[in-house]
């Protein structure tokens, strides 16, 4: 499988193989942001047993607070102005699954062939999962601080800490 790559450049996606984590959903309209489709993978990843327990609802609702705060509006500002700068590169983030599982990934989000019915703009959300031997360290800044949001074992093990 080819994976994403910090900074990796918009055609990624479509390099992706059939086995990778891929969420289609509606780029503007009055269902911005539902989810249209979902590849296998994704849904696996979220803990979903089919596609249908997560068309319909909105990509926001796969990310934890207060991730999913910052994704609102960055996709609300999306849907207002258009695509602009947050199209095509891979960015490390979380996403939740069903259980509550928070996992971090690399996530890129580009544009994908308009509704062939309505011509509506659509977008795609890949994600490729983080490897626990990974160095990695996810942190959410906000007026009263940083919040450590997660940790792989390998970084927890480095800085001394207990998982």
């Amino acid at each position: 499988m080819k994976h994403l790559e910090i900074g990796a450049p918009a055609h990624t996606i479509d390099s992706l193989d059939d086995t990778a984590a891929v969420l289609t959903i509606a780029g503007g309209g009055g269902n911005a942001l539902e989810i249209l489709s979902a590849t296998s993978a994704a849904c696996s990843v979220l803990g979903h047993a089919s596609t249908s327990q997560l068309v319909g609802l909105s990509a926001c609702q796969i990310l934890p607070e207060p991730v999913r705060q910052v994704w609102q509006a960055r996709m609300d500002g999306i849907t207002q102005r258009g695509f602009g700068p947050y199209l095509g590169f891979a960015e490390v983030g979380l996403v939740q699954s069903s259980s509550g599982a928070v996992t971090p990934c690399l996530l890129s989000l580009q544009e994908a062939t308009p509704d062939e019915d309505t011509s509506r703009p659509r977008l795609q959300l890949a994600f490729d999962q983080l490897s626990s031997q990974d160095n990695i360290i996810v942190f959410s800044g906000s007026k009263q601080g940083y919040k450590l949001l997660c940790a792989s074992q390998r970084s927890l093990s480095l800085l001394g800490a207990d998982p």
